[in-house]
């Protein structure tokens, strides 16, 4: 190991694929190397790593038969996929595949009959054709995938609810995960405040929820069932959380474990949107530096926040949207920078042995992440020329690598060589240890693989401009790495990913 400077940047990282693979062995020659390092040798998972991405049904429709994008998700190897979507879930009637009538056209009424708000956004799907329970279940079985349900706690009985999931449960596929309600901490959503009126406390949607849970148990008794937790979105400059939180949020999850709902549910489902720094007339540089340390700052200031530390240590954690938000840094859509600061968080989030689950928001687009992909425009139903799917972006690609490294690992775990802007995790699953390394920073690194536990190693690298962005005209690099004439010395490049196996 050369020192810090040499060591590691930041954020990324890509699988080996067989065809793009190269093995190094080290000469032959006397016993002069020291003994492999153990990589990662405590399993902490019973079922393994998961990741996937966010479907949102509103905009997923018309590309069922998107043979590129259904390839892309494929590749990332029985991805979890999340349906009916986020905030569309609590005003989504499966039957009919599409937002409650009521809520489109007139009076929106919930469950229970309380005449609520209807919300704006979805008085634009007048037509929308269909998203039903065959409809998710058809595409877990084109992408090889497994379902995350989200159940309707708005405008849906418990009886709705379970007769839907079972209706998916009913086509063979199995419902293995179910997400309980979608982010009833924000009292106030798409401009209505029909969460708060009908759940004004953490206490009141307990009840609710500890309803569905309990017939959900006997419908489909082999599934996991998560509660929506509430981690703040931190200011870096202050380590406090946003101002825009308020008491509902703030002490929603103390709320919710005093009503008890810890003994309902086997995982908390989080949704995580870090805002990106702006570059504010700093040099490409400076700018670029800032970011490649911005993951390894902010997850250490959320796990110091109240909310975090009392997420109980016993229960699972599913990350089931996360995204880096760009609101103040507008050129960093769609980059390669963009995909290496969210497999960065991703990484470091699962280096707490409780993540289960980790989805990626989102897979097409809607209107705040659209952009990403196709800055400036509006969104439709139907992608104007020129759309590119969020899974064959930038982001897309990291997932990709992240999901073929780590998927199913037992064991995961975040190497002391790491530094703020450079990442070296280790994982392990049946078919053995691996080592995903990402550097996010402007200097190429220089490592020794027998401190990384290997003798010899199959490696991987991606890599990218930072601000350029691939599947737009610009070329992402994708080689083989092997070592030096020592035969144990690998150099990865500036703002690369690398995977490695090997013995």
């Amino acid at each position: 190991m050369k020192g810090r400077a040499s060591l590691l940047r930041t954020v990324g990282l890509l699988w080996v694929v067989a065809s793009c693979t190269s093995s190094t062995t080290p000469p032959a020659g006397p016993d002069t190397a020291p003994p492999p390092a153990a990589v990662c040798t405590t399993p902490t998972r019973t079922s393994g790593v998961q990741l996937g991405a966010n479907v949102n049904a509103l905009f997923w429709e018309e590309h069922y038969g998107d043979t590129r994008l259904l390839g892309a998700v494929r590749s990332l190897g029985n991805p979890i996929v999340r349906f009916p979507g986020g905030t569309e879930a609590d005003y989504f009637d499966w039957e009919r595949g599409r937002p409650v009538d009521a809520c489109r056209y007139g009076a929106c009424r919930t469950w229970d009959n309380a005449q609520l708000t209807p919300p704006g956004l979805f008085q634009r799907f007048g037509a929308f054709r269909n998203s039903t329970p065959a409809s998710f279940a058809t595409f877990a079985q084109q992408v090889n995938g497994t379902l995350l349900l989200v159940a309707n706690t708005v405008t849906a009985s418990v009886d709705d609810n379970v007769r839907w999931i079972g209706a998916v449960a009913n086509t063979g596929t199995a419902v293995p995960l179910i997400e309980l309600s979608n982010e009833p901490y924000f009292g106030r959503v798409e401009g209505t405040d029909n969460t708060e009126r009908l759940y004004p406390t953490a206490a009141s949607h307990v009840a609710y929820v500890r309803r569905l849970a309990t017939a959900l148990r006997q419908r489909v008794p082999n599934a996991r069932l998560a509660f929506p937790a509430f981690v703040p979105r931190v200011d870096p400059a202050t380590g406090q959380p946003s101002p825009g939180h308020d008491a509902r949020m703030l002490t929603w999850n103390e709320q919710s474990l005093t009503a008890g709902i810890a003994g309902d549910v086997d995982a908390f489902a989080l949704h995580f949107y870090p805002r990106l720094p702006g570059r504010r007339g700093a040099s490409d540089s400076a700018y670029l530096r800032t970011l490649s340390t911005f993951a390894s700052s902010y997850w250490a200031l959320t796990q110091e926040q109240p909310q975090w530390r009392l997420l109980p240590a016993d229960k699972r954690l599913w990350v089931t949207e996360l995204n880096a938000s760009f609101a103040d840094a507008p050129e960093l859509v769609g980059t390669w920078m963009h995909g290496l600061v969210q497999a960065q968080l991703m990484l470091r989030m699962l280096g707490d042995p409780r993540m289960d689950v980790m989805l990626q928001h989102m897979l097409t687009g809607n209107p705040q992440w659209q952009a990403v992909v196709h800055p400036g425009r509006a969104p439709d139903i139907v992608p104007a020329p020129g759309f590119t799917a969020y899974a064959l972006t930038a982001t897309g690609e990291t997932l990709s690598a992240l999901s073929t490294a780590l998927r199913g690992a037992t064991c995961v775990e975040l190497r002391a060589e790491s530094t703020a802007a450079t990442l070296i995790v280790a994982a392990r699953d049946r078919s053995g240890p691996r080592i995903v390394i990402v550097n996010a920073s402007a200097d190429p690194i220089t490592l020794d693989i027998r401190q990384l536990g290997f003798m010899r190693i199959s490696a991987t690298e991606r890599r990218a401009a930072p601000l350029s962005r691939p599947g737009a005209g610009t070329t992402l690099t994708v080689t083989s790495l092997g070592t030096s004439t020592d035969g144990y010395t690998i150099r990865i490049a500036p703002y690369a990913i690398v995977t490695m196996s090997g013995s």
